[in-house]
């Protein structure tokens, strides 16, 4: 694929964007891949980016602007609205899929925003939606995008803790923790695997400091 800009993935998925379109190959769990793939096919909610398969471990989707991005360029107020309809929309899920019914994955690097939300790299996890906004709690609580992108900004950060406020006033804070809580703790291995011991540790440690608040027993 020539005259394409690449980027590999957390996964190893292999990302290229080629103009208006991004074509994605997989990476070191080609199963997994399969069953993203999948979900997006079969999925009919109209948040979910729509992918054209290319062949059993490839697919082509339109490209957007990342909401991550759009974060970072636009004032705070105006992304701090879209987070409600966000909020809203994970409330209100309905996505039809044989693999589930929520994202699995919602992290803001998950998250594509043009007129509205589209996301992208679903786990497709039968779930209720509180382990959608656990995830996002991840991106905020943690600044996940700013470690995962080395890209330590003020203006993310400054959003992050007023994201955070607005989650803990519209939904129930104990199942936001618990969720947060089980989802850092979740990850701990796979940035150990990659070699991310610093974040490994950080992530640890707030799980743990989590369940503790949670008076939840656990083996360490």
């Amino acid at each position: 694929m020539h005259n394409s800009k690449i980027l590999v993935g957390n996964s190893g998925d292999k990302v290229f964007l080629q103009g208006n379109k991004v074509i994605k190959e997989a990476g070191h769990y080609p199963e997994k891949f399969k069953q993203q793939m999948e979900f997006l096919m079969c999925c009919d909610h109209p948040n979910f980016i729509d992918v054209k398969p290319l062949s059993e471990t490839s697919y082509e989707m339109k490209r957007f602007p990342t909401w991550y991005d759009k974060i970072l360029q636009q004032p705070i107020t105006n992304s701090l609205d879209q987070l409600e309809n966000l909020i809203s929309i994970i409330g209100k899920f309905d996505a039809v899929s044989c693999w589930g019914f929520v994202h699995g994955d919602l992290t803001v690097s998950n998250i594509l925003h043009d007129k509205d939300f589209l996301f992208i790299d679903p786990r497709g996890t039968e779930e209720q939606n509180y382990y959608d906004y656990g995830k996002l709690m991840q991106s905020f609580v943690m600044e996940y995008e700013s470690h995962i992108y080395n890209n330590l900004n003020a203006k993310y950060s400054k959003f992050c803790r007023e994201a955070e406020k607005i989650m803990y006033e519209w939904c129930d804070e104990y199942q936001l923790k618990f969720f947060l809580a089980v989802h850092l703790l979740g990850a701990v291995p796979f940035f150990e695997l990659n070699e991310r011991y610093e974040l490994a540790g950080s992530f640890l440690k707030k799980g743990h400091e989590l369940f503790d608040e949670l008076e939840i027993k656990y083996t360490k």
